[in-house]
């Protein structure tokens, strides 16, 4: 028993202790809570503080501020009348001198007197000195003896300055007053002229033509470029004079005749667009190929040839040298027309001979060719053609020779005829040619069948006769093939010609020219040796 009394006592001793712990626990809550209400508390009264501060410094500038409001009427009507104070006696000050930035004649004249003005003129005047800046780093000089340079007090300069009314000087200071020709200032023409004239750069030997930049041809880059302008020194003296004249009357020290513009300019420069135009175009000529068909060969005419012929006029035009043209079309007949030229000519009766004149033959129309060359390169494309030709011949072999091997052979001596056709002979005949003893023997030469016709009548100063045949080839002089019926059949060949020859003309047995009549073409070659 006593053991069960000693349990029950532990017990509540035990909830005693809890009881007391609690209630310690709700009382430090409480003190919790009373300290963070002193916190509020506290919080509350510096916001009060603060407060109580801001409210004072906001009175005091309230205060200030009504201070202020009373004192800046004060302080702005001094201003104002310091601003007017000092305006009175600038106008009172430019009552008797010119206003701020005032220029006279290139004088400047700000604040100055009337007198001092005068002084000053006149005083640049006898002391004026005029630099001339030239080109190639050359100078020369004007002075004021040399000209006879004068200030003349006419009272210019009193008008300028009552003008101005004093109380607007304030105006000058946006607006310049600048005054030209506005005093007197004299020199002598004569003496001018006379010094201008002495001047080095007007010399002759010192004046250089100014050159125009132009395009011209650089064979290393196959083009063309363009050359940059001369500048020169040749001087424009009308223009000089102008520029001397207003300087003497300006005070003007210096005179740039470049910039001034007293030089004679070249016609175009470097970065025109003209020339930039003129380079692109004739760069587009010269990209020009043309190449002849000749028949037998071609020939190129090359790049620098074309480049020969163009040009630019005092315009900055491309244009064709039709001369130079001309030059060449004619070195192209000289070497490629046959019409005329010796011929080594190997006959039917086993002879080589040479046979000049004559009508046949390639004959290139020497203007037509040149106009239509000019025309072709300024296409700027390839052509291939044959030239222009005034006429043609009958044929041409592979080296050129328009014989070849289809002709009519007359000789004179052999008093014989033959026709070849590709080689072989096909009509062999005698003939009686012209009178050598009246001086109207046959011309020798090569020509050509002009045309064929039947039932023609020949006509001269004392005859008339009709032939059915007339195969004309030097149509000029009336000379051809033909029958002639007046003659017996055996008279031809042999040297009836001599005596009792024709006017000209090839007398032909009837039988054989009526065959050739009808074998031949117009335009087969007759070789007469």
């Amino acid at each position: 028993m006593a053991v069960k009394s000693t349990s029950h006592k532990n017990d509540t001793k035990k909830k005693n202790e809890g009881q007391a712990k609690k209630a310690n626990g709700q009382a430090n809550k409480i003190n919790g809570q009373a300290k963070k209400t002193n916190g509020q508390a506290k919080k509350t009264n510096g916001q009060a503080k603060k407060n109580t501060a801001s409210r004072k410094v906001a009175d005091r500038k309230k205060a200030s501020g009504k201070a202020v409001s009373k004192e800046w009427p004060k302080k702005l009507a001094l201003g104002f009348g310091a601003v007017v104070v000092l305006y009175v006696l600038a106008a009172f000050f430019f009552s008797s001198r010119y206003f701020p930035r005032t220029e006279i004649n290139g004088f400047s004249c700000q604040f100055k007197t009337v007198e001092q003005v005068k002084e000053m003129i006149r005083k640049g005047c006898m002391e004026y000195e005029l630099v001339l800046e030239e080109r190639e780093e050359k100078e020369e000089k004007l002075t004021s003896d040399q000209v006879a340079l004068q200030f003349v007090d006419d009272g210019r300069l009193e008008t300028i300055k009552s003008e101005q009314k004093s109380y607007a000087w304030i105006g000058a200071i946006f607006h310049k007053p600048v005054y030209e020709d506005a005093v007197t200032i004299t020199y002598d023409e004569n003496a001018l002229i006379q010094s201008v004239d002495a001047l080095e750069c007007l010399k002759a030997e010192n004046m250089k033509d100014p050159e125009a930049a132009y395009p011209s041809y650089v064979k290393e880059s196959g083009k063309f470029e363009i050359v940059k302008e001369k500048l020169g020194t040749l001087v424009d003296k009308d223009s000089l004079m102008e520029k001397i004249r207003h300087a003497l009357l300006s005070d003007q020290r210096n005179l740039n005749l470049s910039d001034e513009n007293c030089y004679v300019e070249p016609a175009f420069y470097s970065g025109d667009k003209a020339i930039l135009d003129a380079t692109e175009k004739i760069n587009r000529y010269l990209s020009t190929e043309i190449t002849y068909d000749m028949g037998y060969t071609e020939v190129k005419v090359d790049q620098e040839q074309i480049a020969s012929w163009l040009l630019t006029d005092e315009q900055a035009n491309v244009i064709v040298d039709t001369d130079k043209v001309g030059d060449y079309v004619d070195w192209l007949g000289r070497n490629y027309n046959t019409c005329g030229i010796p011929r080594v000519f190997h006959t039917p009766e086993n002879i080589t001979v040479t046979v000049s004149g004559g009508t046949y033959g390639w004959r290139i129309h020497f203007q037509k060719e040149v106009e239509q060359l000019s025309l072709d390169v300024t296409t700027g494309e390839k052509i291939k053609r044959e030239p222009v030709y005034r006429q043609t011949a009958y044929n041409r072999d592979q080296n050129g020779n328009d014989l070849h091997d289809t002709y009519i052979a007359i000789s004179i001596n052999a008093q014989t005829m033959w026709y070849y056709k590709n080689g072989q002979c096909l009509l062999t005949t005698p003939v009686v040619t012209g009178n050598t003893s009246k001086k109207m023997g046959t011309p020798t030469g090569v020509y050509e069948i002009a045309f064929k016709q039947r039932d023609h009548v020949l006509r001269g100063e004392d005859y008339e006769s009709p032939v059915d045949y007339w195969l004309p080839f030097y149509e000029y002089r009336g000379i051809g093939i033909h029958d002639a019926d007046w003659r017996a059949a055996d008279a031809f060949g042999g040297v009836i010609y001599q005596t009792n020859g024709s006017h000209g003309c090839v007398n032909t047995p009837y039988e054989a020219v009526k065959s050739l009549f009808e074998m031949v073409k117009t335009g087969t070659p007759v070789v007469v040796y």
